[in-house]
């Protein structure tokens, strides 16, 4: 398998700033937390544990400790089902498990095969809530799950966006996960493009993460390299790049493209916890500082028209090749056929230049709503793509994006997008 190095200087610069911290980090945790705080965490792809962020919401675990318990959890929904996860044979029967049989199921053991002495070494039950459209038998008896639950997440902690984006996403990706005592989920990395957040109902469990890898010029990482249990696999094994261990009512949040781990450390024997995603904000600063990795990163495939969108202003949903033709009179098949051997003085360097200049003046020119001559949050509020954008390119946060920005941004995304079509033709 790939080497999943981690400790690239620009990758460790980021996350660790100019501190001297080794690796594994511990994530930041905050008190409490407003939604422009959070929004920030989020933007840039920083983990973060969030102490008591369901405060007045229906997972007020401190205020009401035993309301989300397994056992409580069970007798709310008798009629849901689920199944094991991250067995050491894969897949199993679609949802086997009746929620109600707790005393059964809370002391099933079985073994997860994952070869590193620090993950989990059994496997948790999962139920999918979420699946409900997916023609899944998620629950007995005609009452709609999925509906109750919707309603039971609502109001949204204050620290969420209370978008329409946000609405849609969270509302549609609840699921529940129960771990014995030291079981979890194997490392693994979701090919989703949407963070996580991931709230700990009951008992303790322990999250080990890690940024994307570190992945060279002229290299690919094929998808699935990062599927379940395979980080352990890789040469050298996995290298965590934050641990952390969350307490009853504690939220961590996940950004996507982690590698990410969780075992049951008690002293609960069943340890409970609610998963869901989130679409506002986007990681849009993570995605363009991380663009030449997560680009060369096979699991990440579904995520690359989304970046793409976020570099050009695109909301069209025409595509790439549309929208750069339209921008920049310029396609990626077209720049990588230009040599770019000289570096900064090469042919493709100086196309790149000419794009992204004809490309911002035609982005201000659209997307500049009041006409003042600048990009500002007010030109794209209330527009969640587009919102997406300017979070991608405002490096500084200021609510603005300067041409400066746009440029380093766009240039960079499509130099990265040449490079790689030039380094695919060149494979044997």
């Amino acid at each position: 398998g790939l080497h999943l190095g981690v400790s690239s200087d620009e990758a460790l610069r980021w996350y660790r700033g100019e501190g001297d911290a080794s690796l594994p980090l511990s994530p930041a945790v905050v008190a409490s937390l407003d939604e422009s705080s959070f929004t920030s965490y989020v933007r840039k792809g920083l983990p973060v544990v969030i102490k008591n962020g369901f405060e007045g919401t229906n997972f007020d675990v401190i205020e009401e400790p035993d309301k989300w318990s397994c056992d409580a959890i069970a007798k709310r929904f008798p009629t849901g089902r689920m199944k094991m996860e991250y067995t050491a044979g894969g897949g199993g029967q679609d949802n086997p498990i009746s929620l109600k049989d707790v005393d059964s199921w809370s002391k099933t053991i079985e073994s997860s095969g994952a070869p590193d002495k620090e993950a989990p070494q059994f496997a948790p039950l999962y139920w999918g809530v979420k699946g409900a459209d997916d023609g899944e038998r998620l629950w007995d008896g005609k009452k709609d799950l999925l509906k109750q639950m919707r309603k039971l997440m609502q109001p949204l902690p204050k620290f969420l966006r209370q978008t329409q984006a946000n609405q849609q996403e969270i509302l549609g990706s609840p699921e529940f996960w129960f771990a014995r005592s030291g079981a979890g989920a194997k490392a693994h990395m979701d090919g989703h493009c949407e963070s996580t957040l991931t709230l700990q109902l009951a008992g303790r469990k322990k999250w080990r993460l890690s940024w994307p890898p570190s992945i060279s010029n002229g290299s690919f990482a094929k998808d699935g390299l990062l599927a379940d249990g395979e980080p352990y696999q890789a040469k050298g094994g996995w290298t965590p790049t934050h641990i952390v261990t969350l307490e009853p009512g504690e939220a961590l949040l996940i950004p996507p493209a982690f590698v990410h781990e969780s075992k049951n450390v008690g002293p609960e024997a069943c340890a409970p916890s609610l998963t869901f995603q989130f679409a506002d904000p986007a990681a849009a600063g993570f995605f363009r500082h991380f663009y030449p990795r997560l680009r060369r990163l096979g699991d990440f495939n579904e995520c690359w028209e989304r970046v793409s969108a976020l570099a050009t202003f695109d909301r069209s949903q025409n595509g790439l090749v549309a929208r750069l033709k339209q921008l920049a009179s310029t396609s990626i098949a077209k720049l990588s056929k230009l040599e770019s051997a000289d570096g900064a003085s090469s042919e493709l360097a100086s196309a790149v230049l000419q794009a992204t200049k004809q490309a911002w003046s035609n982005v201000l020119s659209a997307a500049d709503r009041n006409h003042d001559g600048r990009l500002t949050r007010d030109d794209v509020a209330n527009d969640f793509q587009l919102q997406g954008s300017l979070d991608f390119h405002d490096l500084n946060e200021d609510e603005e994006v300067t041409e400066a920005e746009f440029k380093s941004g766009f240039g960079s995304w499509l130099m990265t997008e040449v490079l790689v079509m030039q380094e695919r033709k060149q494979k044997p």
